[in-house]
């Protein structure tokens, strides 16, 4: 079974993502508007492409896209990007919140 995650979903949940990482996790506003602006690039990657699911092969395209086409313009993000994919249990949790709520 392969994991994903519908690009509609993914937009939903990022509509909580300020308020959970500023109110509950008490991260600082710098660094959640900097994140902020790293998931609104990947979200616009997999929208300008008509691609509807979030997948693991997606997630390298990505990667891939930053790193060649982009000419590592947010190199910075890429350890960040790796940091979130990689955190999959608090996300899984804070998936499960987000879905309570709706």
């Amino acid at each position: 079974m392969v994991a994903t995650i519908s690009l509609t979903d993914f937009d939903c949940l990022r509509e909580d993502y300020h308020y959970l990482r500023l109110g509950i996790f008490n991260h600082q506003p710098s660094g959640v508007e900097a994140n902020e602006r790293d998931l609104n690039l990947f979200s616009h990657y997999f929208h300008d492409r008509n691609i509807d699911r979030i997948t693991g092969e997606g997630i390298l395209s990505f990667l891939t896209y930053l790193r060649e086409e982009r000419d590592n313009v947010r190199l910075q993000w890429t350890p960040s990007v790796a940091r979130e994919l990689g955190a999959g249990r608090s996300k899984r949790s804070t998936a499960s919140f987000c879905w309570m709520e709706h």
